[in-house]
């Protein structure tokens, strides 16, 4: 009955389905794109000028990535490797195809199911991935984790995602006040799912997200007082469990030993000193090029060529971006290119969707924590997911407002 309800509704089934794929292959993507335009002409209706108007505002945060994309366009003025630019174009093209859908089809878009869906897909990636790791063990006595328990994407996109659907399950289990089993094991299959990616920048956002949304109950229930009381206590139990955990592994202890700028060694390729390493070079070149950046098409070049003056060989040699979206984006662009990417998350906080505005400030927050440690939008499993999300909202958001407008009317 579910299925059939967005059939006469005339919602795009297509769109929950991509929404399904996105933490499983993304190779899908492509697939799923298909289907959506197929499905999108097949349901085609004429649009009225309101439902156009209400989507072309600066209070939608899928218009600030139009400009975001054109920004990369006009950086072709300021480029010399033309190869390496019309490639990023085409890769980052789903930031001005998702809103020109949107524009053309207005499909509707039920968020609530859009998310729940992408949790289902979520967790069938994780059913997969256990079946692998017990045949691994099986075979090999060995268990898989880190980069190789996301074999299908690397492990920060696939812990964002993760972190994503914990999150919204989180919340959703708070709004309904109703803890039901099946939310508990799809809570504790995320978490884990997380901890066993082994990414940095996962565990430590999920762990943000859990926080604010205990804290979020507790104030609920008990009130300010008590509840930050209690998160307070509660956290230094959290702090202590997991200093003692992690020091164990070498990987976040090594993490912690390499923040101390006296201990980097600049022929390092380990994780977090790559990335103290690269955002010192991309500051160096942002404070040279402000406002016009290095050019679409030339910000690998002009990062290495710096990175071997400076003597950071290891990172030189495999050539990596700036590992923080915004650093990478400003870089490349300049000013104006990173105002039109931060106005996408400042126009996420603003929403007339009172079921959905919390879980999209910390989708927001989740997104914007990830981009100060990864370049998340420079490969597709990055750019494609961001873009359909932040296009979704946007059209959620712009429904809202024209039922504003016809009420107010």
């Amino acid at each position: 009955m579910g299925l059939l309800r967005i059939i006469l509704k005339g919602e795009v089934i297509s769109i929950y389905l991509f929404a399904f794929l996105i933490p499983l292959n993304p190779k899908w993507y492509g697939f799923g794109l298909i289907l959506i335009v197929l499905e999108s002409i097949i349901k085609y209706k004429k649009i009225e000028k309101l439902q156009i108007n209400s989507l072309i505002s600066l209070k939608n945060p899928f218009i600030w990535l139009v400009f975001f994309y054109l920004f990369h366009v006009i950086g072709l003025t300021n480029t010399e490797n033309f190869q390496f630019a019309n490639m990023d174009l085409g890769m980052k093209s789903t930031f001005i195809i998702f809103p020109v859908y949107f524009l053309l089809f207005r499909p509707k878009v039920n968020l609530q199911k859009l998310f729940k869906t992408f949790v289902w897909g979520c967790m069938f990636s994780l059913a997969l991935y256990t079946i692998v790791l017990v045949f691994q063990y099986v075979k090999n006595d060995s268990i898989l984790t880190g980069s190789d328990f996301s074999f299908w994407m690397h492990r920060g996109y696939y812990a964002t995602y993760l972190l994503i659907a914990f999150t919204y399950i989180y919340r959703e289990t708070i709004r309904t006040n109703k803890l039901k089993v099946t939310n508990v094991i799809i809570l504790i299959s995320l978490f884990s799912g997380t901890l066993i990616s082994e990414s940095k920048a996962g565990i430590l956002i999920i762990l943000i997200n859990s926080f604010i949304l205990t804290f979020y109950f507790f104030k609920i229930k008990l009130g300010w007082i008590k509840s930050t009381f209690f998160m307070v206590l509660l956290s230094l139990i959290a702090v202590f469990s997991l200093s003692k955990i992690l020091e164990e592994n070498n990987r976040f202890s090594g993490a912690l030993y390499n923040f101390n700028k006296e201990n980097i060694d600049v022929t390092s390729l380990e994780s977090t000193t790559a990335r103290i390493l690269m955002w010192e070079t991309s500051i160096d070149l942002i404070t040279d090029n402000i406002f016009t950046g290095v050019g679409t098409g030339d910000i690998k070049e002009e990062l290495q060529s710096l990175n071997y003056e400076k003597g950071y060989t290891g990172v030189a040699e495999a050539n990596l971006n700036a590992h923080n979206q915004f650093l990478n984006s400003w870089t490349a662009l300049g000013l104006f290119g990173f105002i039109a990417l931060i106005s996408v998350f400042l126009t996420l906080l603003i929403s007339g969707d009172p079921k959905n505005i919390f879980f999209i400030r910390l989708l927001s927050l989740s997104f914007f924590l990830v981009f100060l440690t990864e370049s998340f939008l420079e490969v597709q499993a990055g750019i494609i997911p961001f873009a359909f999300f932040i296009s979704c909202i946007g059209q959620s958001k712009a429904a809202n407002r024209e039922v504003e407008t016809v009420n107010h009317d």
